[in-house]
């Protein structure tokens, strides 16, 4: 870390913190028709941010491409949680534990593809780091299930 990296850090700093507050009173909340999904939709916004976090700060190509398939864990499950959020808010009379593991299943099924890396090339090709300002980036070409 030097000083270029600081006024991004402290952007996404600020917005962790942000964050936890928001998971912090909606836990606190989650009695409340819905929250308890918003409450887990906004872990998985945090876990993608940390991710994020993470990627940017790690300087060898294995660190940035786990903590880059870290972050798909967030992408995946986040927007099943919001789903979820917003049927049981506006009082949808559907089994939404039910629907949220069927949703959950093709998800689940990448992450593991993802994590055990049996084809890389299914998730990325051409993976490399360019040296840039402030960070350096990971860079790579979409695979066969990350276009899907």
């Amino acid at each position: 870390m030097n000083v270029e990296t600081l006024p991004y850090l402290l952007v996404y700093g600020i917005s962790f913190i942000i964050s936890g507050v928001v998971l912090y009173h909606s836990w606190n909340n989650r009695n409340a028709p819905g929250v308890r999904a918003f409450a887990i939709a906004v872990l998985f916004e945090i876990s993608w941010l940390l991710g994020y976090i993470f990627e940017l700060n790690s300087s060898s190509l294995e660190a940035k491409v786990f903590w880059d398939n870290f972050q798909y864990i967030g992408a995946l499950y986040a927007p099943i949680a919001i789903l979820l959020f917003a049927l049981r808010f506006v009082g949808r009379k559907i089994n939404t534990r039910r629907l949220g593991l069927t949703l959950s299943i093709i998800p689940t099924l990448v992450l593991i593809s993802i994590f055990a890396n049996t084809n890389p090339e299914l998730i990325r090709l051409n993976t490399q780091i360019l040296s840039g300002t402030p960070y350096d980036e990971l860079t790579y070409d979409f695979g066969l299930i990350a276009n899907i």
